[in-house]
């Protein structure tokens, strides 16, 4: 199994979204619609090097299930796009051993494996 975690204050920055948020919020509570609203106004921007998340998920998919080579520097770009803004850490957890990976995104090398599976463990 393996998740992406980000920390959710450099995606905030990375992303402008507190002053994506300024203008539609009205107040502390925030109800569905302002959450569609803020949602809509995130998917739209051009964060993927140059294009929306929706272009760049088309792409991805067109390189990816329909290997198209054209699309390669495109996918590279949208890529180190996403790292930059996300700034992801990569968790691999292996379901067999319970073993932990952790890997850093910028090198993508896991780190030694710890031991996982509910046990008290200090190193996890």
């Amino acid at each position: 199994m393996v998740v992406e975690v980000v920390d959710i204050g450099t995606a905030v920055i990375n992303t402008n979204l507190l002053t994506l948020i300024h203008g539609i919020i009205s107040n502390k509570y925030i109800d569905a619609e302002e959450v569609e609203d803020v949602a809509l106004l995130l998917h739209s921007r051009k964060l993927f090097a140059g294009y929306d998340s929706n272009e760049a998920l088309r792409i991805l998919s067109t390189y990816y299930e329909k290997h198209d080579t054209l699309l390669a520097k495109d996918v590279e770009a949208i890529r180190d796009a996403y790292n930059n803004i996300f700034n992801p850490c990569r968790i691999i957890y292996d379901l067999e051993t319970n073993q932990i990976q952790v890997s850093d995104k910028t090198n993508d090398k896991p780190s030694p494996s710890r031991r996982g599976g509910g046990q008290n463990n200090e190193n996890r």
